[in-house]
């Protein structure tokens, strides 16, 4: 879904959720984008950090020795 800058009346609320390449655990972010007349303001509205439990973290990290079964349980 695209979503038009240049048309947009209302503010839009956008939010991104990642696992970085730290494998530590979960990130999230709001971003509320608001309509201007040259061009929209963004602003973070909030985020949060949500870890991974050390027995998780310790499995991921296993991960990466490349056992095929291992990550589709993980997945």
């Amino acid at each position: 879904m695209r979503i038009s800058l240049l048309s947009m009346e209302e503010t839009a609320r956008i939010i991104g959720i990642m696992s970085g390449t730290s494998h530590d655990g979960v990130d999230a972010a709001l971003a509320e984008i608001v309509p201007g007349r040259k061009k929209p303001g963004v602003r973070l509205a909030g985020h949060i950090h949500i870890p991974y439990a050390k027995s998780l973290r310790d499995e991921i990290h296993r991960a990466f020795e490349g056992d095929t079964a291992h990550i589709c349980r993980l997945n």
